[in-house]
């Protein structure tokens, strides 16, 4: 865009040229430039830049000053907009990586969950602070099919929920780092004591692992270390396979 206010240097004269080769060269400081700062800096007369000026089209150097500072506005504006649409691109780049990873998830696990899920016994999903998130998500849709589900969103309650279980329920719990912190004492035996047990993560090395008989790693910590990213997003995701899995098993059961 900036060389089309330009024109051939076979054109200009020997001054001339020298103003067109500075400008070009300097284009980011015309706008403090006046006529006398120009045709001193750039080495030729005030006389040359008005002939310079009106050689290329404009009536002298202040209509081509404004010309050239709006070209330059709209190219700055254009380069923010690429920029940005350049940085989503990248983002749903990475974010369809992730998806990627999904498919890595061996359809046994999520079937496995399934089951139990389905076994006619109580469900209790799990979830502080941001994993609560996915957590309710999953109960919502387990209870809108008629499946006994209940939900805990902080320790306290976790406890207090926990305290009806057996061995024969089935225990969730959402956490993207999988670290045990305070839950052990609040869920440890609970949680030890039931026969099924799935800790769905997005840590593999997660130390509360060690307390669940299955163990779910979901990608995504790689994507949140370099970019803004709602952590949910994957979780929700796989409640979403998941379900498709519970669908499918409850239409077999009716066939």
């Amino acid at each position: 865009m900036l060389n089309n206010i330009f024109i051939s240097s076979s054109k200009l004269s020997n001054a001339e040229k020298k103003v067109q080769n500075y400008i070009k060269r300097n284009s980011n400081r015309i706008e403090t430039l006046t006529i006398n700062k120009l045709a001193a800096t750039a080495g030729t007369s005030v006389a040359s830049v008005q002939r310079y000026c009106q050689k290329i089209g404009f009536s002298g150097y202040k209509e081509f000053k404004f010309a050239l500072l709006n070209i330059l506005s709209k190219q700055t504006e254009n380069r923010k907009e690429e920029n940005a649409g350049q940085l989503s691109l990248n983002y749903l780049d990475n974010y369809q990586k992730i998806l990627e990873k999904l498919k890595a998830i061996k359809q046994q696990q999520i079937d496995k969950l399934a089951l139990a899920l389905l076994n006619n016994s109580f469900n209790y999903i799990l979830g502080v602070y941001y994993s609560s998130i996915p957590a309710q998500l999953l109960t919502l849709q387990l209870q809108d099919l008629g499946l006994p589900t209940f939900c805990a969103i902080n320790d306290v309650n976790g406890e207090h929920l926990l305290d009806s279980a057996n061995k024969d329920d089935t225990i969730v719990l959402f956490s993207i780092n999988g670290v045990k912190t305070y839950y052990e004492d609040y869920w440890g035996e609970a949680i030890a004591n039931c026969n099924n047990t799935f800790l769905i993560t997005m840590n593999k090395k997660a130390e509360f692992k060690r307390l669940f008989k299955n163990t779910i790693a979901l990608p995504g910590n790689n994507l949140e270390k370099t970019l803004p990213f709602d952590q949910q997003s994957i979780p929700s995701i796989f409640i979403e396979m998941l379900m498709q899995s519970i669908y499918q098993k409850r239409l077999q059961n009716k066939n």
